[in-house]
């Protein structure tokens, strides 16, 4: 009697960025639907894909697009408010509604990572504590705790996300999808997981140093105005630091004449989504171009001081 196909597990980078819709039945786990006028491109993504689509869950919550999937078995789509990480929604009776598929695409971090296991696993944590270190990863500042194990693995991941192409990183996440499936690291995975993970510690400190031009620019709301523009986890532990000073935190990478914005928060009262100015994103973190900056930190304080928190 044949073996049951092992999935390929596939990675996705950005919601833009959807490789063409496999040809089998397949699985998309943590990918965001895109924002803006990238939109299109999901809907297309669905559409040639019909019913070899399986199963999309996501947490990141898309107010305009996700009401056109609602009754759509297919679809587990959960705002971050409620799922603060996408594992926990990757449960065993979902992957068995899914069915046999031949691939899985799964978003690059350790989230994606972390679902994309559990659905091969099906449905249950690769080991104790493997939801609440993505909740811990995927949802900062709302109180959860990463082990110790998941935080070298997410470390290790986000800079392995920053030094390999994108075929060299889809290796990388494949033996470590592998490795947690097994329940043990080969030899000369865990070296490299391990030079990863220590390379990565460094990036705290970077952004400190960075954190250092921060100012309260309106209340409830503290910025940093950069030049250049930073990768995304450098960003993100920008972003922490900012949160430490102000409900809202708020990044300006570029000039005066066209910022990238990025504002994030750890309060669910504060609600970015109604935010038209930055469009892409989650409730509590919303990024886009700017022309207008310090109209931007007044709407952003203005949410925070609705919220009765500046």
């Amino acid at each position: 009697m044949s073996q049951p196909t092992v999935p390929r597990l596939d990675v996705v980078r950005k919601p833009y960025a959807l490789p063409p819709p496999p040809d089998s039945a397949f699985v998309v786990l943590d990918v965001a639907f895109a924002g803006g006028k990238g939109i299109e491109q999901t809907h297309a993504f669905i559409e040639r894909a019909g019913e070899r689509l399986k199963l999309w869950v996501d947490h990141h919550e898309h107010a305009q697009a996700w009401p056109r999937y609602l009754g759509d078995p297919r679809f587990v789509l959960v705002p971050s408010r409620t799922a603060p990480a996408c594992p926990e929604l990757v449960t065993p009776e979902l992957v068995a509604r899914a069915g046999a598929v031949e691939r899985v695409l799964a978003h690059h971090d350790f989230d994606g990572l972390m679902s994309a296991v559990r659905f091969l696993a099906g449905g249950v944590e690769p080991y104790p504590g493997a939801d609440e270190d993505a909740r811990a990863a995927d949802s900062p500042g709302r109180g959860f705790r990463m082990s110790p194990r998941g935080e070298r693995l997410a470390a290790a991941l986000s800079q392995a996300t920053s030094e390999l192409d994108e075929p060299a990183f889809a290796v990388f996440y494949r033996a470590v999808a592998e490795s947690l499936l097994a329940g043990r690291e080969e030899g000369s995975l865990a070296a490299r997981v391990d030079q990863y993970a220590r390379a990565g510690e460094s990036v705290r400190a970077r952004a400190q140093n960075l954190a250092a031009a921060k100012r309260l620019e309106a209340p409830g709301v503290c910025v940093v105005r950069l030049d250049a523009r930073l990768d995304g986890r450098m960003r993100l532990a920008l972003l922490a630091l900012l949160q430490e000073s102000a409900p809202v935190g708020l990044i300006l990478e570029g000039s005066q004449k066209r910022y990238w914005a990025t504002a994030a928060t750890y309060h669910g009262a504060i609600a970015l989504e109604e935010l038209a100015d930055l469009n892409r994103g989650r409730h509590d973190l919303r990024f886009g171009p700017t022309k207008d900056a310090d109209g931007l930190i007044a709407k952003l304080s203005a949410l925070a001081r609705a919220a009765e928190l500046a």
